[in-house]
């Protein structure tokens, strides 16, 4: 278990990525607690949505993202204060540190991953909704990595297909510039839990970054991907319930499971 009363640390060249899975977090019934963490306009976004379930994920998504990175901060996460940049991705106001970090969510699912130093940006996506991933493929994904994923045994196009588009928006959302590259200008090519950007634009790498990128996945119905403008280093993967307790994953693919439930049981 990771002890929440000393503060984070992060080296050059690590990442580190928080998830929190939304049915086990909703047990413990901290709604109100998490919030009162929450900002004017984070709480005006949280009584805007029509659902339950969107709601307590975006919820999850704000507490997950406050507990995080006051735990490296070493403050309070209800009195951090968030910004945009021009293209709408989140930074920290008024706190002149070198922490950088993003957030995703999905259906049933937060992921947060936090750096020093380098951009970094991450996405998770839930594999539940039927359709036609081929289709969405021609649209979006370069010639290269449609014939990479036509190559695939059918069996193995669901995942393929999954980490493409997490490693495509997990590196849009690293550079921080929104869409004003198209997603089929620059190819991927994957090798297990590594990837490698294989052709992009002119200009769209600048000269001094290198970037890195990892891909996994959780359960069968959960991929993700981290980018990260710097040799990755390390990369630690942490399971959060906030505000009671957080544990490392060791396999991934457990993360959704029965077993890892009756594992986290005694931990939290």
């Amino acid at each position: 278990m990771i002890s929440p009363n000393k503060p984070l640390a992060l080296s050059e060249g690590q990442v580190d990525v928080w998830v929190a899975v939304s049915d086990r977090v909703a047990r413990y019934k901290n709604d109100s607690l998490f919030e009162a963490m929450l900002g004017p306009r984070e709480l005006e976004q949280y009584r805007s949505l029509q659902y339950p379930e969107t709601r307590f994920d975006y919820l999850l998504s704000r507490a997950l993202l406050r507990t995080v990175l006051a735990g490296y901060l070493d403050c309070d996460p209800g009195s951090l204060e968030f910004d945009r940049s021009e293209f709408g991705k989140p930074c920290l106001a008024g706190k002149s540190s070198p922490l950088c970090f993003n957030i995703s969510l999905t259906e049933g699912l937060v992921l947060c991953a936090v750096s020093v130093g380098a951009r970094v940006g991450a996405d998770v996506e839930f594999h539940g909704h039927e359709r036609s991933m081929l289709d969405v493929a021609d649209q979006y994904f370069s010639a290269l990595e449609i014939a990479e994923l036509k190559r695939l045994p059918a069996a193995r196009q669901r995942q393929g297909f999954f980490r493409y588009w997490t490693l495509k928006e997990s590196l849009i959302k690293a550079r921080g510039e929104g869409l004003s590259v198209p997603l089929d200008s620059f190819s991927f090519r994957t090798s297990g839990g590594a990837a490698k950007l294989v052709s992009y634009p002119e200009g769209f790498i600048e000269p001094d970054e290198a970037w890195d990128f990892r891909c996994f996945d959780f359960g069968e119905d959960y991929s993700a991907a981290v980018s990260l403008a710097a040799p990755i280093k390390s990369l630690r993967l942490m399971e959060s319930i906030p505000l009671v307790a957080s544990v490392a994953i060791e396999e991934p693919q457990m993360l959704c499971s029965h077993a890892r439930q009756d594992a986290l049981s005694a931990a939290f």
